[in-house]
């Protein structure tokens, strides 16, 4: 069997692993979710964007980032709809109302530009997900199935999905939608790293795409009056990239190099050094200038020494 991957190393099957206990996941303690709202005031068929700054220490979920919305169906000049109008949006709204979404990653795009996004959304959607989940959580995307042979009847009760989504939408009534966005980075579970600025840019799509209506001429609009993105923070043990507190400086002239000064001389007044890691010391002591010539700091160096070698021998 050929390797995924040249890097990749062989493994068993874990349902052939029948006596291995399961590991204890101890790398992430505690997190929280993080609200990040549009770089600008939200305007009828402009572009809505959100910027996700990676100057922090914590990673980021993508996998359990999800999207809120808040919208109405209204008529043409934004005024509220009257009572029986036959207009609906279409299934899997929160999706419906954009035709495309750009992903960067520090300015650098990731996703493709077209307008594909919502059938994407609809067929990832209908396709690998069964009827429990389509009529649990998937019903915050205001998900409710059409009925088959009837989807273009918009009066009625012959669309039962329809019926639904125009009843919930009567007389221009907001809806709180949330999702998670269907891109492929959306969903793989490694954590971003911090440093790394994730911008996200939805277009709306026209309002006689993602609404039905009886009338041949239209006339609705789709009103997006909220939007925002919940984002989990995870906050690990493991820290791959962790700044220092604080900086040691010496003689920027040193370092720069002079003729009559020595340049590994710090010039900085230390005179101890202990090492902290979550709160209790390490490494036994701190060390300090004082110790130089005593046992205690000859039998420190001797010690370091000694677990270098063993390290060489294994």
């Amino acid at each position: 069997m050929a390797l995924i991957h040249p890097k990749s190393c062989e493994s068993v099957h874990s349902g052939l692993d029948l006596f291995s206990v399961p590991p204890t996941q101890t790398a992430v303690e505690e997190g929280s979710f993080v609200e990040y709202y549009p770089l600008s005031a939200i305007s009828t068929g402009a572009p809505i964007e959100f910027c996700i700054n990676g100057a922090t220490e914590d990673y980021l979920d993508l996998s359990n980032t999800f999207l809120h919305v808040r919208a109405k169906v209204t008529e043409a000049d934004g005024s509220d709809l009257a009572d029986g109008k036959d207009v609906a949006p279409i299934n899997y709204w929160l999706h419906s109302l954009f035709s495309q979404v750009d992903i960067s990653l520090n300015d650098t795009l990731i996703t493709s530009s077209d307008n594909t996004y919502p059938y994407r959304a609809y067929l990832e959607a209908t396709l690998n997900f069964g009827s429990e989940a389509k009529k649990g959580h998937m019903t915050a995307a205001l998900y409710y199935r059409d009925s088959a042979n009837h989807l273009d009847d918009t009066q009625g009760d012959a669309n039962a999905g329809l019926k639904i989504r125009r009843d919930m939408t009567a007389k221009s009534k907001e809806i709180d939608m949330m999702g998670r966005l269907h891109a492929d980075i959306m969903h793989q579970e490694r954590y971003m790293l911090p440093g790394v600025d994730v911008k996200i840019r939805l277009i709306p799509s026209k309002a006689a795409f993602n609404l039905i209506a009886h009338d041949e001429d239209g006339g609705y609009r789709s009103t997006i009056t909220h939007a925002s993105l919940l984002s989990a923070r995870p906050n690990s043990t493991l820290q791959h990239r962790q700044n220092s507190r604080s900086t040691l400086h010496g003689s920027h002239q040193r370092q720069r190099g002079t003729t009559f000064a020595h340049p590994k001389r710090s010039g900085n007044g230390l005179t101890t050094v202990s090492k902290f890691v979550e709160g209790p010391q390490k490494a036994g002591h701190r060390l300090s200038q004082a110790d130089r010539k005593s046992s205690r700091y000859e039998t420190t160096q001797e010690a370091s020494h000694r677990r270098r070698r063993r390290r060489k021998r294994r």
